[in-house]
């Protein structure tokens, strides 16, 4: 779409109602999803999207999927899951974009309005020109449903590592290298203490730590030991072919070559802009929260906790219901926390969810859950974690 200054596109949304359009994400049992172009003739004729078209007056978003791939492909739809909400303004509509990620279908698919169809394997390479507002799709697309979130201040470095070499080989794609508690203000602590001249390092190091048991040094150990673990998390994913975040630390993410940045909700809610890497993700308990992520053009969001958990089996909990309704109607993926295990990957779809993030359901035996064989779940079309 050509660029209009604010002006423009104030005028012009006030011009145009919002238009309820579907969209069907379809995929296939290896992972490709569904393209078609265009057709001559209409609007943005030659471009390529996702199948689906617009909801008609008494319809649900649901049914209008339904319908509009029956028309388009002669496919029934067995199985689907909500997914992102977006809005785009076209110059001669703004459009709200349900996409739905199809799953299960009957029928052989035959092109009844498209140009030309074809399947696209996630992060491959892609038809272009993609229709506007179906571009922004296509990274959402790769980004793993099942997130590893390291709990190495519970099980040790050594067990973590163990840990996360099983999980990676069992298919785990996607690693938030996390920090927690103690370790992470000792790490902070003795970053600033041995920045410091001798003197004055001695003494901001016995702030952190006891002065009869701990000298300057031991500052030095912490950052030598954080940086060793961490290089051997990034390694590891790294050959697996997966994705590492790093929680709330830009410094540390940039110099072991992490893949983003992770933020929790406090830091979010401080940021004016988006962190200047590939992917960013952030930690959200509220609306307000997932509202500002998107605004700011994260990536990803994680919403809970939604089930009660062991650190907090008494705490407050949203339920499925609670995390549908504060994840609904957002333009990035939103994984699911708290109390879950890959059993739930199947209820945390149908309530709207991307994925699940696990700490202890991660790390199999060692984090007292069973690590994920595959990420098919219950529906043998979901071929990837």
């Amino acid at each position: 779409m050509a660029w209009m200054s604010v002006a423009q596109r104030m005028s012009s949304t006030m011009n145009h109602e919002i238009v309820d359009v579907v969209a069907g994400v379809i995929v296939s049992g290896d992972g490709r999803f569904l393209l078609g172009q265009r057709a001559p003739g209409t609007f943005y004729s030659g471009y390529w999207e996702f199948p689906g078209g617009k909801v008609e007056a008494g319809e649900s978003p649901g049914e209008a999927l339904c319908r509009e791939l029956d028309e388009e492909l002669g496919i029934a739809v067995e199985k689907f899951y909500p997914w992102l909400t977006r809005t785009h303004e076209y110059e001669h509509a703004r459009v709200r974009l349900h996409f739905f990620e199809v799953t299960r279908w009957r029928g052989e698919i035959r092109d009844r309005v498209h140009s030309a169809l074809t399947w696209v394997a996630p992060g491959g390479e892609v038809c272009t020109p993609m229709l506007p507002a179906n571009g922004p799709i296509l990274k959402a697309l790769t980004l793993p449903r099942w997130m590893g979130i390291t709990h190495v201040d519970r099980l040790g470095v050594e067990v973590q590592l163990a840990a996360l070499d099983r999980a990676l080989a069992a298919g785990l794609r996607l690693v938030q290298l996390r920090m927690t508690g103690m370790e992470r203000f000792s790490i902070e602590r003795a970053r600033a203490a041995v920045s410091k001249p001798s003197v004055e390092r001695e003494a901001a190091t016995r702030e952190v730590f006891d002065a009869e048991v701990v000298a300057h040094e031991f500052a030095r150990e912490v950052l030598a030991r954080r940086r060793v673990y961490d290089e051997d998390v990034v390694r590891l994913a790294h050959a697996a072919g997966a994705l590492v975040v790093v929680n709330d630390d830009p410094e540390m993410a940039r110099d072991l070559g992490a893949d983003g940045l992770h933020l929790p909700a406090a830091r979010l809610m401080a940021c004016d802009a988006r962190p200047d890497f590939v992917w960013v993700g952030a930690s959200c308990h509220v609306r307000a929260e997932l509202e500002h992520a998107a605004a700011l053009g994260f990536d990803y969001a994680l919403l809970g906790p939604v089930k009660a958990t062991a650190t907090h089996p008494g705490g407050e909990v949203l339920g499925w219901e609670g995390f549908s309704a504060l994840a609904a109607g957002l333009p990035l993926p939103v994984f699911a926390l708290g109390g879950l295990t890959m059993e739930d990957m199947e209820t945390a779809r149908r309530a709207g969810a991307h994925g699940i993030a696990a700490i202890r359901a991660a790390w199999g035996d060692a984090g007292a859950a069973p690590v994920p064989r595959t990420g098919k779940g219950s529906d043998d079309r979901r071929p990837t974690l």
